[in-house]
């Protein structure tokens, strides 16, 4: 269940899509993002968080979406939201920070989330990160969770973004993870047309009691360098559900 709701928190943010007005950098960020799923529950979700990046973050040469990544930007966050269902209500708060080793190929992230149901007191659970950026671009990364032994989710992530030429660009992500009672992979891209535009597609797969296979399509639209708004739909073997988010640089 905690892995489940830290799972959802982290797609609600992101739901964010960021940049600044007419500078090439910027150093805050606010966003706000809201989902439906079609299923017998008519669950719903909503979530607004910010960042601050210690340094002010040069988009210069990268897209809009990808300038934090790519400059290796340390940063701390908060985001809150709750979801919402036929049955329940549960309220969430998350707070966290990146840290990318000056001089160094390390990564390290740290996170608590809270979460309360209806009536109920709030649960907390940390989680923390630690990666490597052997190349430009790229970052390999496992995750750590409280009262979760890692031997019962062994994960590896990574993301790449690579240039294309010109203002083209395609950012690349892939996970898989070892859990307790099944294997979980995902997979997914986002080709950048230019800067501010990208499309792009997904792929989960959940091996545990029955096979379960979701894919997604989304798009990302900076209409400034500080507004942007984007959108996702995802289909599968359990419920569809699609997604809208903006977001604000300053």
């Amino acid at each position: 269940m905690k892995l489940k709701l830290l799972s959802a928190v982290i797609g609600l943010a992101s739901f964010s899509v960021l940049a600044n007005a007419q500078s090439s950098t910027y150093q805050g960020e606010v966003f706000a993002g809201y989902g439906e799923t079609d299923d017998a529950l008519d669950s719903s979700a909503y979530a607004v968080g910010g960042a601050f990046y210690f340094s002010p973050v040069n988009t210069k040469n990268h897209p809009l979406a990808e300038a934090a990544f790519l400059e290796k930007s340390s940063n701390i966050y908060a985001l809150v939201g709750s979801q919402t269902n036929d049955l329940f209500d549960v309220d969430f708060q998350s707070v966290g920070a990146e840290f990318y080793i000056p001089n160094s190929i390390f990564y390290a992230g740290l996170g608590v989330t809270r979460a309360k149901a209806d009536g109920g007191s709030w649960d907390s659970q940390w989680n923390a990160s630690l990666g490597v950026t052997p190349i430009d671009g790229l970052l390999v990364w496992t995750s750590f969770y409280e009262d979760v032994d890692y031997s019962d989710y062994i994960n590896l992530n990574a993301k790449y973004v690579m240039s294309l030429g010109g203002e083209q660009a395609l950012n690349i992500e892939g996970s898989f993870a070892d859990a307790d009672g099944g294997e979980e992979f995902g997979i997914a891209a986002d080709y950048y047309i230019d800067r501010n535009l990208s499309i792009g597609a997904a792929y989960s797969y959940v091996n545990a009691d029955e096979d379960i296979k979701d894919f997604t399509v989304r798009a990302r639209q900076f209409f400034t360098n500080s507004l942007s708004f984007d959108l996702s739909y995802t289909f599968g073997d359990q419920d569809d559900s699609w997604g809208i988010g903006a977001s604000y640089r300053f």
